[in-house]
């Protein structure tokens, strides 16, 4: 047999192992083990034991002023054995419901026993040898709480201040301890009130625990919903009325230009190749007219009034685009000169100008003041 403390202990006696969650440990260990020559070549002779656990005053006494009488004190009334299982690696209060438990006992009477004073003890009838240690509640009804506040709302980017001062404990509350995931992340804060900023909008299950002054624990859950400032509006598809594309689906518009308006404010993009386009809006249009204006090259523009709820869908989508009404091209069959006819109409009219100008200057040249010959004075 082989006592221990808290802190020379194999095995602490805690509510991660095994102390349920009302109890206390006392902080005494003792570890009881048959020896060989108890056993034989098909296990241990003895069959069934029985642990007496003495306890003390200071044993009761949690707050350390030398009586067991205030409302933090253990009641020895509520104390129970606990036995470390080395197979499940926890701890498991002896009860009667155990079938290697043959019957529990407390006694609250003083003992003396080898000079030492006693206040009580723990007494157990068991088939199983190990660990052991001993714990029970407090004498106050006062129940550790976790109040984290209530659920909140709020904005995506916006600073978040937790609040835990609602909380109660015996003692106070030593500490909090604020846990949630984010952005695949586990998040972990500490302190009464922390702060944190969520960058994504979504719904958050935050859970709150609390450590009062004499170990007890409690948790709450709530939720944070993190809204977003601004909704993505989902317009298109933005699709060409006569092109198809696979079983006669109407062809996507690429590039094509999406406006949307709201009051004075004017939010615009492009759509993808798959004729989609993502225009942001302030979360204050939701619900609200919205001007929709699209086109693209070659097409006739459409405009429109609908709205969109949170999510971002438009209660109207655009209808395919019509492609531009433009001029015919120049008809090879129509009536009129080919090309090759007004070439050689062209070059006719270039050789007579030539021509023209050839006999111009072969004509005779008449000096100024002379007289053919011939011609005789007074000659009418």
């Amino acid at each position: 047999m082989t006592k221990y403390d808290e802190g020379d202990t194999p095995r602490r006696l805690t509510e991660e192992s095994g102390l349920e969650e009302d109890d206390r440990p006392i902080g005494k260990y003792v570890e009881v083990k048959v020896s060989d020559d108890l056993m034989d070549e098909e296990g241990d002779l003895i069959t069934g034991t029985t642990i007496w656990f003495y306890y003390t005053l200071e044993d009761l006494d949690m707050t350390g002023d030398g009586d067991a009488d205030d409302p933090v004190d253990l009641d020895e009334e509520t104390l129970a054995l606990y036995r470390y299982d080395d197979d499940d690696g926890s701890w498991v209060k002896l009860t009667e419901e155990l079938d290697w438990v043959e019957g529990v006992q407390v006694s609250t009477d003083d003992v003396e026993m080898f000079g030492m004073s006693y206040a009580g003890f723990i007494r157990a009838d068991i088939s199983r040898l190990s660990l052991f240690s001993a714990g029970g509640r407090i004498a106050s009804d006062m129940v550790t709480t976790a109040d984290p506040g209530g659920d909140m709302t709020v904005d995506v980017g916006a600073e978040v201040t937790f609040d835990g001062s609602g909380s109660e404990g015996i003692g106070g509350i030593a500490r909090y301890t604020w846990t949630f995931a984010h952005n695949w992340q586990n998040v972990t804060l500490r302190g009464e009130n922390p702060t944190f900023t969520f960058r994504s909008p979504g719904e958050y299950l935050v859970t709150l625990t609390v450590r009062d002054g004499y170990g007890g624990v409690a948790s709450a859950e709530f939720t944070v919903t993190v809204e977003p400032v601004q909704v993505t509006v989902l317009v298109g598809p933005v699709l060409d009325s006569e092109a198809t594309v696979g079983f006669n689906a109407s062809a996507p518009i690429h590039d094509a230009l999406v406006i949307l308006t709201w009051g004075e404010q004017i939010f615009e993009a492009r759509t993808d190749f798959s004729g989609f386009a993502y225009v942001s809006l302030p979360v204050g249009a939701v619900g609200k007219d919205v001007s929709v204006h699209v086109s693209a090259d070659g097409f006739e523009p459409q405009e429109y009034t609908t709205s969109f709820d949170a999510g971002g869908t438009l209660d109207r989508q655009p209808e395919p685009l019509t492609p531009s009404k433009v001029s015919p091209p120049p008809d090879d069959d129509a009536e009129g000169p080919a090309g090759w006819e007004w070439a050689v109409v062209v070059v006719a009219m270039v050789l007579a100008l030539l021509a023209l100008l050839l006999f111009v200057g072969r004509r005779p040249r008449v000096a100024m003041g002379s007289r053919p010959k011939g011609d005789k004075e007074g000659e009418s």
